[in-house]
């Protein structure tokens, strides 16, 4: 739910919106439990998302309005913007893979690394904070591979026959496969003097490769 409504004021603990009483409202909540206590104000709130109209709540609060954190998490939660992962791999596509050489996986830097949304209201602010923890690749032809990282860039001149040394995948047979990438992200959040988590988050991508065998060339010319 959104942590402020313009209509309706700003989110509660109890799950109610709240704005200042005034005017009517504030006649009806001083009938209802007589004049606030300074710094105390009453309060007119409305339930639920969206607010269900006729339903009115009368509170007293000593300031601002302010939600559980929790609330206000979720909201930051909400605003993460988590990045697919950007898949590659060596040889780049559209050239093909070879069976029996090693294909190195890795993932471009800017789909890993810790990711960071804050949600605001007056008086109260909660960020959330998304780190990637594992790396699990479906490559088409077998079990899955998982990868602790986000894989090792393949450099020029490096041994084609070599594997790579954290993230990486031989292929046996020819043919076309889908490799997709799925990325888990574990979220934290604090502020108000509180913290928590929320369940993981994932992230998926996909990319076609083709796979070949090396042809042989034949040079004897007696055939």
């Amino acid at each position: 739910m959104p942590c402020s409504l313009p209509e309706y004021g700003t989110l509660s603990d109890d799950g109610c919106y709240y704005k200042l009483a005034t005017g009517d409202n504030l006649r009806a909540a001083e009938a209802f439990g007589g004049p606030a206590t300074p710094p105390g104000q009453w309060y007119i709130g409305a339930c639920g998302y969206p607010p269900i109209g006729g339903v009115t709540k009368f509170r007293i609060f000593a300031g601002e309005v302010t939600p559980d954190p929790a609330v206000l998490a979720a909201q930051a939660v909400k605003e993460l913007k988590l990045p697919l992962p950007a898949i590659r791999v060596n040889p780049a596509p559209p050239a093909k893979q070879l069976v029996h050489l090693p294909t190195w996986l890795w993932l471009d830097g800017s789909s890993w690394g810790t990711k960071t949304a804050t949600a605001s209201v007056p008086g109260l602010s909660v960020t959330a904070t998304a780190k990637p923890v594992k790396l699990v690749y479906a490559t088409g032809d077998g079990p899955a591979v998982t990868c602790a990282g986000p894989g090792t860039a393949w450099t020029a001149g490096t041994d084609p026959d070599k594997a790579s040394p954290t993230c990486g995948h031989t292929y046996t047979r020819p043919g076309s496969y889908r490799l997709t990438a799925t990325v888990t992200w574990q979220v934290s959040w604090a502020g108000g003097g509180q913290t928590g988590t929320v369940p993981d988050l994932t992230t998926t991508a996909t990319l076609a490769l083709e796979v070949t065998e090396s042809q042989a060339l034949n040079t004897n010319p007696r055939g």
